[in-house]
């Protein structure tokens, strides 16, 4: 077994977007999270990208509004999106707070504030009480990997930089080869490619018994869906990666396939997955190909079920263990709430 050290077996966040107080437990490497429209899932996503650096922590802050393309041009003042301002006593006081619980027992508090609409002030992390103005411009810093997937992230130019930073290892690039060979036929190499001198690389693919290549673009989303999971999950060795809606893009006939390649991907590599999903058929594959193929993970997977209280709105989450999981869905029950 590798380093799971950093896998969170707790977590807890308070005063972040729609969450006065909200919290995770029994946390396994494999957790999917499901629950109603507009529950939150995707927050919860983005309150797991908290990180020991503040500023590794703001740049994640940034990628994720800027996923939302909230605004062209982003000041810290706009992180304040992500406090909850109904909870606030003070108008001119705003922020968030986390505990987190690792797989080695360690214990993390973090708080970050926004004073007088004109500060951001971290505590608890490993700068701190570091100060920040609201005001001054953000400039994203490229080498701060972002563990985070949203449902409508395809084709993009970062793709070719994952894969860049994959071929520097030739056994790392041979597994990924292999791994996508489950939804792409015969592949036999993946390469960068400039076909015009003024171009930006391009991923081009080639299968055996043909001897042009193709785009990668050109072998639809579920390729370049899983594609981008598998180089994130590599990237995200050792730590945890955020998945939003884990089902676009895939074909249901595939999904067993799909989640077999990627859980196994994520045990080799010791990536804590959290994954949401709406999608009926996608959880009942997940259990499927669990019971039948990958039985020596069940002990580490969890389904997190987020219910909304009618009357005060507040959101609880509700984990389930492998056996717990597959008996509600043997039964009939609906797990998603």
């Amino acid at each position: 077994m590798g380093d799971t050290s950093k896998h969170l077996t707790y977590f807890r966040v308070e005063n972040f977007k729609r969450f006065e107080s909200f919290e995770m437990k029994d946390l396994g490497q494999f957790n999917l999270i499901v629950g109603d429209n507009n529950v939150g899932k995707t927050s919860v996503l983005e309150a797991l990208l908290v990180d020991e650096d503040p500023y590794n922590y703001t740049t994640k802050l940034f990628a994720a509004l800027d996923f939302r393309n909230i605004k062209d041009r982003l000041n810290y003042r706009d992180l304040s999106l992500f406090a909850n301002r109904d909870l606030s006593v003070n108008k001119s006081l705003y922020s968030f707070n986390f505990k987190l619980i690792y797989n080695d027992s360690s214990v993390k508090e973090f708080l970050v504030e926004f004073k007088n609409g004109q500060q951001l002030v971290f505590n608890g992390f490993v700068n701190p009480n570091l100060v920040i103005n609201l005001y001054e411009n953000f400039g994203f810093n490229p080498s701060v990997n972002i563990p985070f997937i949203p449902f409508y992230k395809g084709h993009d130019s970062d793709l070719t930089n994952f894969y860049s930073r994959l071929q520097n290892s030739k056994s790392l690039k041979k597994s990924f080869i292999k791994s996508l060979n489950t939804i792409v036929p015969d592949l036999e190499e993946i390469e960068l490619s400039s076909p015009y001198a003024d171009s930006g690389p391009h991923l081009i693919v080639y299968q055996k018994n043909n001897e042009s290549s193709l785009p990668l673009a050109m072998f639809g989303d579920g390729t370049i869906k899983l594609f981008r999971l598998l180089a994130e999950i590599i990237l995200n060795k050792g730590n945890r990666l955020m998945i939003d809606e884990v089902d676009t893009g895939i074909y249901f006939n595939r999904f067993k396939q799909f989640w077999k390649v990627i859980l196994q991907t994520a045990k080799e590599n010791d990536v804590q997955l959290f994954m949401t999903t709406h999608n009926e058929e996608c959880i009942n594959y997940f259990k499927e190909v669990l019971e039948d193929e990958l039985i020596d993970l069940q002990s580490d997977t969890r389904c997190i079920t987020l219910i909304e209280n009618s009357k005060t709105k507040q959101v609880t989450a509700h984990t389930y263990n492998f056996e717990q999981f597959e008996h509600a869905i043997n039964l009939g029950n609906e797990i998603r709430a």
